[in-house]
Order: structure tokens, then C-alpha cells, then sequence
């Protein structure tokens, strides 16, 4: 009896700690985050979802670029309501700025970033994305598996 409760709790840790892997894009028209990225390694970020400290996020760098680029952890999230301190100058687009003052906010630690074909929007449709990359998803099954294995960490 014992060994099935271990059981079960394990199947729910490795559920919960599944749940806890995102991908989100981000728009290099509205906020250059790869200049942020040299310059901080931890920035801030709107907070669209529940999302966790701890909790992965892969990001999708849209325009241009159309790949998954970088890997970063939450490290805390309702950021209070006070002007960002790192990334005013990243901003791009001045309405998408004042509404990042107005929004709740998390902050993110940057903990890879890769530069590769593999990561691009045809590929992960290859691996089972369906459609646009329009907000933050949970990533589960082969896309989690593919996108993982395309990082060291």
C-alpha cells in the first residue's frame, strides 16, 4: 500500500513539475530582449499567467528572427508596480512601454541562450506545434522533449 502512494505522488510531482515548463514568444518590434540579454541577465517581464518562481520558460523571438532563442527561469513574480529599472531603453514601440508600467510583472533570469535552425517556427511545427505563437503555452510531450534537447542545461 505504502509503495502505491509513493507512486501516486511521484505521477503528481512529475505532473506538477511538467506543468511548470512554458513557451512564450516575444516581439523584437515592441522590446529588443537580446540587448537586454547582454546587457542584464535578469530582467523583467509582463506576467501574463500563474506563472511560479522556478518555473522554465523557453522564449520565441518572433519578427526576423522565428526561433525559440532563450531559456529562462522566473525568479519572481507581481513584481510591484514601480518603473521597470533595467530596459527602458530596449523598449521599441513607446505605446508597449507604458503599458508595461501598467501590467503585472515578473522577473526573469536568463539561463541559456541558443542560436539555431533547429528552434525555428517550421521545425517546432514538425515536433506538433499547432498554429501561432500568439501567448505563453505550456510545453508537454515531443515539443517540450525537442526544445529541451536543443539546450545543454
Amino acid at each position: 500500500m505504502n509503495s502505491m502512494i509513493r507512486n501516486e505522488k511521484k505521477d503528481m510531482e512529475q505532473q506538477s513539475a511538467e506543468n511548470r515548463i512554458w513557451l512564450m514568444p516575444a516581439n523584437p518590434k515592441n522590446y529588443d530582449i537580446e540587448a537586454a540579454f547582454r546587457q542584464y541577465d535578469t530582467i523583467e517581464w509582463k506576467q501574463s499567467y500563474t506563472y511560479e518562481v522556478g518555473d522554465i520558460i523557453y522564449i520565441y523571438v518572433s519578427g526576423t528572427v522565428r526561433q525559440v532563442r532563450y531559456k529562462v527561469e522566473v525568479v519572481e513574480t507581481s513584481v510591484k508596480r514601480e518603473p521597470s529599472k533595467n530596459g527602458k531603453q530596449f523598449w521599441k514601440d513607446i505605446e508597449s512601454q507604458k503599458g508595461f508600467q501598467e501590467v503585472k510583472r515578473m522577473k526573469i533570469r536568463l539561463l541559456e541562450e541558443v542560436d539555431t535552425p533547429e528552434l525555428s517556427l517550421n521545425e517546432l511545427r514538425e515536433q506538433g506545434l499547432k498554429g501561432n505563437i500568439q501567448g505563453a503555452m505550456k510545453l508537454k510531450g515531443d515539443l517540450r522533449k525537442f526544445i529541451e534537447l536543443n539546450f545543454s542545461h
